[in-house]
């Protein structure tokens, strides 16, 4: 079931990179979270546009058996970059459904703290962590991402 949802998000993934930079997108890429506690392992397609004061990132995370999030991030700069990476403050809102009873999903909020870092000119990665309400989730929520950025 895992592999599946793996396989789902890596077409989705193909599919989003493609059109991305025609749509105004500056990020493409996959966005996994560290499953501590009662987090669960989910795997998300993240598309990010850089702003003024930093970056905007909307994420679907999927796992197998059905349970969903969406996310929406905005992450203000904190002090300039090191010349290796950026530190950011996170801010997120979104909808999850994880209960396959409900009928309609819920909302959720948070924020926390991200670093990001260029592993070449083309390629970007990030950590993130964050305490997500009111998402039955134990804190914090970390993820870890990375992916294809426009120079």
């Amino acid at each position: 079931m895992a592999s599946r949802t793996i396989g789902v998000c890596i077409v989705l993934f193909l599919a989003l990179g493609l059109s991305a930079g025609a749509a105004g997108f500056d990020y493409v890429g996959l966005r996994i979270t560290v499953p501590l506690g009662s987090v669960p392992f989910l795997v998300g397609v993240d598309l990010g546009a850089r702003v003024p004061s930093g970056w905007a990132f909307a994420t679907l995370f999927l796992d197998g058996t059905g349970r969903t999030l969406l996310l929406g991030t905005y992450e203000f700069k904190l002090a300039g970059g090191d010349g290796v990476g950026t530190s950011f403050v996170a801010l997120s809102a979104g909808i999850v459904h994880f209960d396959p009873r409900a009928v309609y999903p819920s909302p959720v909020f948070g924020g926390g703290l991200s670093y990001r870092f260029e592993v070449t000119k083309a390629v970007q990665a990030g950590l993130t962590g964050e305490i997500l309400y009111p998402l039955g989730l134990g804190p914090p929520f970390f993820t870890v991402q990375g992916g294809w950025s426009a120079p």
